[in-house]
């Protein structure tokens, strides 16, 4: 037996993985259809954020597999994960969400996922946002 959190933490990391072809996948597309320009430091810092990002929500999902059981885990993983698309702001705005929902969205890691890869793609740098999420 494994022990949980060598399970944890594998489980974690191939997720992680199992990312980055799509990542890659979409990226060549936007590239491709819409001569999105990135340079190749920009590239991989958007690949560590999708890499980095995708540990909560890895985590979350094994979460979610002791929860639910085989019938009921597509459609709760389903809930879980619209839900916070939806409250996260990856589907609308925060600026045009009501004073609440904004406030919520700052309490989800989705946020934040979604947030660091808008931050590489206007050319911040990664430790700026980190800096200023430490304050």
């Amino acid at each position: 037996p494994c022990a949980p959190a060598a399970y944890i933490g594998g489980t974690t990391l191939m997720a992680g993985l199992v990312s980055m072809p799509a990542f890659m996948a979409v990226g060549i597309a936007a590239h491709l259809a819409h001569g999105v320009g990135l340079s190749a430091v920009e590239w991989l810092e958007l690949a560590a954020c999708v890499l980095l990002g995708s540990i909560p929500f890895a985590v979350l999902g094994v979460l979610l597999g002791y929860v639910f059981d085989a019938s009921a885990g597509q459609a709760g993983t389903q809930v879980v994960y619209f839900g916070l698309s939806l409250l996260g702001g990856l589907w609308i705005p925060i600026a045009e969400m009501p004073h609440a929902l904004a406030t919520i969205a700052h309490w989800l890691p989705s946020y934040y996922f979604g947030d660091l890869g808008w931050r590489v793609i206007a050319r911040q740098a990664i430790q700026e946002y980190v800096a200023q999420s430490q304050r």
